[in-house]
């Protein structure tokens, strides 16, 4: 066998291919500050996905590399496409999203004003409405207006209902506080925001304190409160209005609204929903005097149960105004053991005596 052997001079270059020369790269990727895993969890290798570095490769790893820990990247990792995609889709899913919201809540706010206007129109229009017991407007150049209770299952009708009266209220700041407002203001009311502090027991006190802030410096505002409201229990009145009137030195009267036809909301309360055709009777009481703004709790409680009590009796007269025959919800939500006590021609004007002044401390809540 021959064998040829070539030289070429030094001058003479032979044209291949130069392979490109790579700096080494770490063999492992660890987040910053960490070494390889003692436990066998996942370890990331750069151009693979996260894998199981378990007990028999780290015993080569450590045996065969004098100083495994230094071939550990301590850079963070790349950021793989995929997920670098997904955060892209999230982001325009996000806008999308928002802008969809804000669609749906300015169509909210144009139509369902609207509809529920139309709807008591043609309740109250197809209806026989009757007026009964107090005139509310008298408190108004008697006292300079007055703080109204009622109980939440006629949320429904309140504001149509009473619109001739041109009531004043509060609605609380966010998307379903700005469907309120709409909603009322075509009812003829006053609204004003407020009761923006988070957790509940600061949001019912800073309501309160607007409330009195208000009233004080306003003539002639009537509110309407709805005193077991907004998640009850039912039938059991909170002292908010009862604390209202006292600090701004003004009467509290009550109302209930009732309804020969009506349908129920499948709510905490059942809320009333009146249908045409219908009779309606609004009852007016009052005007209860509280005490004086500087009272203790105890006064304050006991006029807020004496008036609890008061408006349990005008539901019941109200109701017994329109049942012929007593219904078995008749007492349904009202305390165990209670019992009507007015009879069936009760006194629903009560004596307009004098008022204490107003207290000198605005916005005191006690």
């Amino acid at each position: 066998m021959s064998v040829f052997v070539a030289s070429l001079p030094p001058s003479t270059a032979i044209l291949t291919k130069r392979p490109r020369l790579r700096e080494p790269r770490p063999l492992l990727h660890l987040p910053p500050g960490r070494s390889l895993p003692e436990d066998g969890r996942p370890v990331s290798v750069k151009g693979s996905a996260p894998f199981a570095f378990g007990e028999r490769g780290k015993r080569w790893l450590l045996g065969n590399c004098s100083d495994a820990n230094a071939m550990v990247d301590q850079s963070p990792l790349p950021e793989a496409p995929r997920a670098q995609d997904k955060q892209r889709r999230d982001s325009w899913g996000r806008q999308v999203k928002k802008a969809l919201t804000r669609a749906l809540l300015a169509l909210n706010w144009a139509v369902v004003p609207r509809l529920y206007m139309a709807w008591m129109w043609l309740v109250f229009r197809t209806s026989r409405v009757e007026d009964v017991g107090l005139d509310i407007e008298q408190l108004r150049p008697a006292y300079g207006g007055a703080v109204g209770a009622l109980w939440h299952d006629e949320v429904v009708t309140v504001a149509y209902a009473f619109r001739k009266y041109h009531g004043h209220t509060l609605a609380s700041h966010g998307d379903f506080g700005e469907l309120i407002t709409r909603m009322l203001q075509m009812c003829n009311f006053t609204v004003f925001r407020g009761g923006s502090s988070s957790g509940r027991s600061r949001r019912s006190t800073q309501v309160l304190n607007d409330m009195i802030e208000h009233m004080n410096a306003n003539e002639n505002v009537i509110y309407g409160i709805t005193v077991d409201g907004s998640k009850g229990p039912p039938y059991r009145m909170k002292k908010g209005a009862c604390i209202v009137a006292s600090q701004c030195a003004k009467p509290l009267f009550i109302e209930r609204t009732w309804f020969r036809s009506y349908a129920r909301l499948a709510n905490w309360d059942r809320t009333l929903v009146p249908m045409p055709f219908n009779r309606i009777v609004h009852a007016f009481a009052g005007p209860y005097l509280p005490p004086p703004p500087d009272s203790p709790d105890e006064d304050i409680e006991a006029f807020r149960r004496h008036v609890e009590n008061e408006l349990l009796e005008l539901t019941f007269h109200v109701r017994g105004l329109l049942e012929e025959s007593p219904r078995p919800d008749r007492l349904q939500n009202y305390p165990e053991g209670w019992q009507p006590s007015w009879g069936d021609s009760p006194e629903l004007v009560r004596d307009f005596a004098p008022l204490p002044s107003r207290s000198p401390q605005k916005g005191q809540t006690g």
